[in-house]
């Protein structure tokens, strides 16, 4: 699989698992580009999320400066990804 096709993989199924959060996502494919996913905010901003590849070949999600977590397992992920966008 290539790292685009990871990278779309990984950020469906962080919105599949914040969905059953009871958390709404967009994800964004450019035509250039790599895919972000947006999560709404309460206080009306998005955040976004782009999924990236260590170089030991596991993959993270980013957002913000500093967030960071590991994209496996997904819904450990998703937890703390929504408590992020809280």
């Amino acid at each position: 699989m290539t790292a685009d096709a990871t990278r779309y993989r990984l950020l469906t199924a962080l919105a599949w698992h914040l969905a059953a959060l009871r958390r709404t996502s967009l994800i964004v494919v450019p035509s250039h580009g790599e895919p972000v996913l947006y999560l709404p905010r309460r206080d009306g901003t998005k955040l976004g999320i782009a999924a990236g590849q260590r170089d030991d070949g596991a993959w993270d999600f980013l957002w913000g400066r500093t967030g960071r977590a590991g994209a496996e397992p997904v819904i450990a992920a998703a937890h703390l990804i929504a408590k992020a966008a809280a």
